[in-house]
């Protein structure tokens, strides 16, 4: 495994990699979306109620599936690309 996350470390194309990355991102909008769903079914259903603490958990977990499935999807393995960084900024 560790080959593999070197090869994606360097910037390679890995095509296994590339499909099985953007297939999780897919799946994580399709889940996202089901759970929005089932929020909004919630949140519109009689009678009318402020809003809860389960609530708002579902809407920060569709939130975080929402951001990591879309950059999933749009980077897929660029997103464990190694980027070096300047030898004077405030982290070395």
């Amino acid at each position: 495994m560790s080959s593999v996350f070197e090869r994606l470390q360097k910037g390679e194309r890995y095509w296994p990699a590339e499909i099985g990355l953007r297939t999780f991102g897919i799946v994580l909008l399709a889940g996202c979306g089901k759970l929005l769903l089932l929020v909004h079914h919630m949140v519109n259903s009689p009678p009318s109620h402020e809003a809860t603490v389960a609530e708002f958990g579902l809407c920060a977990v569709a939130f975080v599936a929402l951001t990591c499935g879309l950059g999933f999807t749009i980077e897929g393995p660029g997103l464990f690309r190694w980027v070096p960084i300047p030898p004077r900024s405030l982290i070395s």
